[in-house]
């Protein structure tokens, strides 16, 4: 896919379901800690770009990590 291109709707839903799917991905990982401070956050955990979309980094699992909102909050301030 290429940036400036028209996306067909079944293109928007295919990324949505590789979101989806990688998103499980990294919950799955993190098994509900935060990926940062380690605190238990089985159901407040928030993904987190480790490279930013607007600077080249990808939506795979190897980019994200699952964070708690205070360690989230101080990533992104």
């Amino acid at each position: 896919m290429q940036w400036g291109v028209m996306l067909t709707e079944e293109d928007k839903n295919e990324s949505r379901n590789d979101a989806r799917y990688f998103r499980s991905v990294v919950l799955g990982r993190a098994k509900g800690r935060c990926e940062i401070c380690k605190d238990d956050m089985p159901f407040n955990l928030q993904i987190h770009h480790i490279e930013r979309v607007s600077k080249g980094g990808n939506g795979w699992s190897d980019n994200l990590i699952a964070v708690c909102p205070n360690c989230h909050a101080i990533m992104n301030p």
